[in-house]
């Protein structure tokens, strides 16, 4: 990987800066904080790089990928664009010698993730996702009480569980073909929370669909209105995936993790430990402790001066991919799969 003398040196770019969210702005702030020094800004929309001017005086825009790679010296890319053009544009940038933080999710497709962890290799660069979630005051929590603790015994079923009656928003998100579908939203991070916990790998996957009841301008390509799965892991567990635009009920927690000794389940306000002991149950809810999401990015500059590992690996990122890639395939064809030996 290339030398860097400090963190300074790291010259930080975002290809995407529109208004959903405002995720550019999120992202070259929190690069910043880590030490980072925002150099560019690439985006179609003349109306979003006049924003960007205002919140980054002197930054260098672009409107072209194609002109930004040939003439900036910045070395380390944010891609925060529809996620079918993730792949397309995170092979560009690597392919021209810059460090590529992908939005999550990585890609579509496994064999789009595979291709960019290749390039990285090829180039000595880092790839990664932004799984800021990572460290949510929620998962970080739970980690505490089932695995440093142990409190609940024996994981051995996850239910992720995510979603309202509502109509679908008529969006790039609400396209299968653009966002990949449904569990490309919210499901990834559900898989990235529930992974932090067990530690089996996906067997099989049984998913099912319902399509068409939301009407959008996408028509027959709209994401389904509900999509879930069961995930058999190899150590005997079970994940449980559900991610619905129908169901009615409210106030269920996000992630229930499963035990020999009891359940812990938690949403982003708060959580919920029910445990049977000597014949009593218990019941103990609280507020979640603050997140530490802004570790993403200093670890990132560490790793690129090689001071740290990688938290986030491009091959622990792909994998929530390969798993959500299955979840739609096994739905759309109404069949159990198996996952691929060696993934």
């Amino acid at each position: 990987m290339p030398a860097y003398s400090n963190t300074p040196t790291l010259k930080a770019a975002v290809i995407g800066y529109g208004g959903a969210y405002n995720m550019g702005k999120a992202h070259l702030d929190l690069m910043q904080a880590a030490g980072m020094v925002p150099a560019a800004v690439v985006e179609i929309d003349p109306e979003r790089l006049a924003v960007a001017t205002q919140d980054f005086p002197g930054i260098e825009l672009y409107d072209s990928v194609d002109t930004f790679l040939s003439n900036s010296d910045a070395n380390v890319v944010a891609v925060i664009t529809p996620h079918d053009t993730h792949a397309d544009l995170g092979l560009r940038c690597l392919r021209a010698g810059k460090h590529v933080v992908m939005e999550k999710p990585m890609a579509i497709t496994g064999a789009e993730c595979d291709a960019l962890i290749d390039a990285a290799k090829a180039k000595d660069l880092l790839v990664t996702t932004f799984h800021n979630r990572h460290w949510d005051g929620c998962i970080l929590r739970a980690k505490k009480v089932i695995l440093d603790e142990k409190r609940i015994g024996s994981v051995y079923r996850i239910d992720l569980d995510v979603g309202i009656r509502g109509q679908i928003a008529d969006w790039w998100r609400s396209s299968n073909r653009i966002s990949g579908g449904a569990l490309y939203d919210w499901g990834v991070h559900l898989l990235e929370y529930s992974f932090q916990v067990v530690r089996g790998k996906p067997l099989e996957v049984s998913g099912y669909r319902h399509h068409g009841y939301w009407k959008t301008r996408w028509n027959e390509d709209t994401i389904d209105d509900e999509i879930g799965a069961m995930i058999r892991l190899d150590d005997g567990a079970v994940i449980q995936l559900k991610v619905t635009t129908l169901d009615p009920q409210t106030g269920r927690n996000m992630v229930t993790f499963y035990g020999t000794e009891g359940s812990y389940g938690f949403d982003m306000d708060g959580y919920e430990l029910l445990l049977r002991e000597n014949g009593v149950e218990t019941a103990e809810r609280g507020p979640n402790p603050p997140g530490e999401q802004t570790r993403f990015y200093p670890n990132i500059a560490d790793a690129i001066q090689g001071k740290d590992s990688l938290v986030i690996t491009p091959e622990y990122a792909a994998s929530f991919i390969r798993i959500i890639e299955l979840c739609h395939r096994s739905a759309l064809e109404g069949r159990t799969l198996p996952f691929p030996a060696g993934t």
